[in-house]
């Protein structure tokens, strides 16, 4: 589900809050609404008969406004990530991390192991600090940051800047950093364009499950599925066609759904 509401031009459904400010199209009525819709919809999925089985997640892209004088407002990039359901145990990560670790964490949440083509860190497993980044995207501007607060920053044209990030002051200062960061950096940048030149998503496939601790558990929620107890089985899935592969209930008789995007 994606949240239109605390975008512009911020209309939401009259009644349902106390505006914080006027008038009632702003960012911060805006983004209040937003913090209802979701509560009512947590507090329905608790009622339900999936809560139990359902992964869910709450994250952001930006926050209000991906603006500002640098090149790649850093900033503006920290954003929350939630992730819970009646399976998840309540615990706070302070490590550095990027939307891209959140697929390998979910399926890891999940019980499945599988062999495929992302790059992101599996957050239920101990990450090293050196491992640690975040990426980011500003109209064609690429930066990624590692833990220590070293930027390397993309600019079609104009090369490859880096600079030390202060969150303080939310300020870039030129600084030299390594040619193995600006390397890796540079990969994680074009890795989306040669994993799709290259057909590499269809590589995917699902080969064991681990973990199943719950006999409904699955990942069709996130989807949007009428049936979350059972994923289907198939091989390949592709950037725009995915099949989650985990027969939960182990059957022997999976239905097979999938989802375009």
């Amino acid at each position: 589900m994606f949240s239109s509401s605390n975008h512009t031009p911020f209309e939401y459904p009259e009644g349902k809050i106390t505006p914080y400010n006027q008038p009632a199209a702003t960012v911060e009525n805006a983004v209040k609404y937003a913090d209802y819709a979701l509560g009512q919809f947590v507090e329905r999925a608790k009622q339900s008969d999936y809560w139990e089985s359902t992964i869910f997640i709450a994250v952001a892209d930006h926050d209000s406004r991906a603006s500002g004088s640098l090149s790649v407002p850093v900033g503006h990039f920290k954003i929350p990530a939630i992730i819970f359901g009646g399976g998840i145990e309540a615990r706070q990560d302070s490590r550095l991390a990027s939307q891209i670790d959140l697929p390998p964490t979910l399926l890891s949440l999940a019980g499945i192991s599988s062999q495929n083509p992302m790059i992101g860190n599996d957050l239920t497993k101990d990450v090293p600090v050196d491992k640690q980044r975040a990426l980011m995207q500003r109209g064609k501007n690429f930066g990624w940051m590692k833990a220590d607060n070293g930027v390397v920053v993309i600019q079609p044209g104009q090369g490859i800047s880096t600079y030390a990030y202060d969150p303080q002051a939310d300020s870039l200062t030129p600084t030299p950093l390594s040619e193995a960061d600006i390397k890796r950096a540079h990969a994680n940048a074009m890795w989306g364009s040669l994993a799709f030149k290259k057909d590499i998503t269809r590589r995917c496939r699902i080969i064991s499950l681990r973990g199943l601790s719950r006999s409904k558990l699955s990942l069709c929620g996130i989807f949007g599925y009428k049936n979350p107890s059972v994923l289907c089985e198939k091989k390949y899935w592709d950037s725009l066609r995915m099949c989650w592969c985990l027969q939960a209930r182990l059957s022997g008789k999976p239905n097979c759904r999938h989802s375009t995007f």
